[in-house]
């Protein structure tokens, strides 16, 4: 019997967590997972703003009360070379400044944390994540700062531990691996990806030239990533 309801762009298993988890991590979102399910970048909110910026403020304390010790310290002891200078304000900044820090790094852990929480509860046979050149990724300029604050390498740290804590297999597929490239549907590779403006960053949603298939650019490559059958097992499932 014919119906007018559009047939639908790609499977629904992909969203069974039964047939596994793939998670694409990213800087607009921490994590995305193939069903759709994204975890925000804490860094984005007002809240971690306000943390930052406090802290970014008692730097900026310590810093000027230094300078200011130091010309003091140089104006009564010309012929004295300075040492550890301290001060009751000086103090005062450190002592600020480290628990901004401290609420800052507390921040990211407990998101990774709540969001890794979340994942694990879904119980799914392995889950599949992507092998991050974090290194090369710092050396870019413009990411460095978000890569710093996402703490990619803390999310892998934690997830490999509760995955071997939940008797979940964590699976890592290489660096090369072209999950953004492939079309989640009909394996297509996408070569404008390289060429043109599929290449920016700031281009969200994929579209295939093959199949028609216009989906969320990081959900295609964790779909990706779920359906990867070249892969490094990181935990030992019994």
């Amino acid at each position: 019997m014919a119906t007018d309801e559009p047939a639908p762009t790609r499977p629904v298993s992909y969203a069974d967590t039964k047939l596994g988890l793939g998670i694409d991590l990213g800087i607009k979102d921490m994590a995305i997972l193939n069903t759709g399910k994204k975890f925000i970048n804490i860094s984005k909110t007002s809240y971690y703003y306000h943390v930052e910026k406090m802290k970014k403020r008692w730097q900026a304390r310590l810093a000027r009360r230094k300078i200011a010790a130091e010309k003091s310290f140089a104006k009564n002891h010309p012929h004295q070379k300075a040492g550890y200078l301290t001060s009751r304000g000086i103090e005062e900044a450190r002592y600020y400044l480290a628990r901004w820090s401290a609420k800052l790094a507390k921040i990211n852990k407990e998101t990774v944390r709540q969001a890794i929480a979340q994942i694990v509860k879904l119980k799914p046979p392995h889950i599949t994540v992507e092998k991050l050149n974090i290194k090369g990724m710092k050396a870019n300029p413009k990411l460095a700062p978000s890569i710093q604050k996402l703490g990619l390498s803390y999310f892998k740290t934690w997830l490999t531990w509760q995955c071997q804590k939940h008797g979940i297999e964590l699976r890592e597929v290489s660096t090369w691996y072209p999950s953004t490239k492939l079309c989640s549907t009909c394996g297509t590779y996408n070569r404008a990806q390289f060429h043109g403006t599929m290449a920016d960053l700031a281009v969200r949603q994929f579209n295939c030239p093959h199949c028609g298939l216009s989906i969320d650019r990081d959900v295609n490559a964790a779909i990706n990533l779920q359906q990867a059958t070249d892969y490094t097992v990181l935990t030992a499932t019994e």
